[in-house]
């Protein structure tokens, strides 16, 4: 009992951060409201409130969600906001997310998402978003240091996972946002700011975006890859997009 108690004392004295990647954000979803068109979020738990509503079919379409403050993820495990499954339980991001200016930093993502449809390696994204739809619209946000490392997944972005379905009059929009420090590792379609843009013809528009750090797609034939598509900006776009006057270094 005596070396139990002591070791219990120990294991108290440990660092927070020795424990993070086990570690999850508790979502915080009281400062959104059905009537409501604006919002201002300046925590990681409201933060993941959002992916929350995003995942569970809000689309927060015609709606603004803004970041009133710095935020760190403090590389606890993140759900990304938005999902392409490629089935009944896809959701996407339609609103405008703006970052004032502000950093998000400390993105860690370790983990695939394992839902048992037999489409899911292929279809899920990975990023700060995992999935935007037409109209979504992304600017002013410096992202920093993220870090993800998936060796069974596709579409990894540091920003957005993947564009699915934009149409013909209204692209997703992305602008004067920043990634420094990138680290990002996956199997196919792996891009600074985005990974995947589907067919669309109209699908994204980037511009005055700057990347840093390292990209890497790592080809795996037992799961027939088409290829490795890793791009500074995009890791594979179609045609109907416009990327312009961005940077990569790395």
């Amino acid at each position: 009992l005596a070396i139990l108690l002591a070791l219990c004392m120990v294991m108290t004295l440990l660092p927070t951060t020795a424990l993070a990647d086990g570690e999850t954000i508790t979502p915080n979803t009281e400062w959104y409201s059905g009537s409501e068109n604006e919002f201002t979020i300046t925590t990681a738990e409201q933060l993941a409130g959002l992916a929350e509503l995003v995942n569970g079919g809000n689309s927060f379409s015609g709606k603004t969600i803004t970041l009133g403050a710095n935020i760190d993820l403090a590389g606890k495990k993140w759900t990304p906001i938005g999902q392409y499954l490629y089935t009944d339980k896809t959701s996407y991001f339609s609103g405008t997310f703006d970052g004032a200016g502000n950093t998000i930093s400390g993105l860690k993502i370790t983990q695939a998402v394992t839902t048992g449809f037999v489409s899911v390696y292929e279809y899920c994204a990975y990023g700060l978003f995992g999935a935007a739809g037409a109209g979504a619209v992304f600017e002013d946000l410096t992202i920093e240091e993220p870090y993800i490392d998936l060796d069974n997944a596709k579409n990894v972005g540091a920003l957005l996972g993947g564009v699915a379905y934009a149409g013909s009059s209204a692209p997703v929009t992305i602008t004067n946002v920043d990634v420094v420090n990138a680290d990002l590792t996956a199997n196919a379609r792996v891009g600074g700011i985005a990974g995947w843009v589907i067919d669309s013809t109209r699908g994204v528009d980037i511009s005055n975006c700057t990347v840093t750090g390292q990209l890497t797609a790592e080809y795996n034939l037992d799961k027939n890859d088409d290829g490795d598509k890793v791009g500074g900006i995009v890791g594979q776009v179609t045609s109907g997009s416009d990327i312009y006057n961005c940077t990569f270094s790395g």
